[in-house]
């Protein structure tokens, strides 16, 4: 929940931030859901690197090489993706930010259907 959570405020954030920059509302209007999108990732980041750790694969360390894995694949698609948009329009920041919250909820509904098909163990 805490990640699902996390992926909701990141999505609020980067959509706020979008409509933001469209509307031209000034720096410090980007303030309070820079603060949300710093809270999120940290709660996000904790949430999903211990999930990662709690899992068969991870029990085996598989779990949270994935995780870093994806992690840091991230940190070098992201800038990637930040170039290209920019090299068509070097004013389409609310399309990075539009960008951004799509992955979000894509993830959040990749959290949604994930946590839907887990077994739930019996007590023993």
């Amino acid at each position: 929940r805490t990640m699902q959570m996390g992926l909701l405020a990141l999505a609020l954030g980067t959509a706020s931030i979008a409509l933001i920059v469209t509307a031209h509302l000034g720096v410090f209007t980007l303030l309070p859901p820079m603060i949300l999108m710093g809270a999120a990732l940290a709660a996000q980041y904790t949430a999903g690197a211990v999930g990662s750790t709690h899992t068969t694969a991870g029990r085996a360390g598989a779990g949270i090489g994935f995780f870093n894995l994806l992690r840091i694949g991230g940190s070098a698609i992201g800038p990637a993706a930040v170039a290209l948009v920019l090299q068509h329009d070097g004013t389409a920041y609310a399309e990075i930010f539009s960008i951004a919250c799509a992955v979000v909820l894509t993830a959040f509904v990749a959290t949604v259907v994930s946590e839907a098909n887990q077994l739930i163990a019996k007590p023993t």
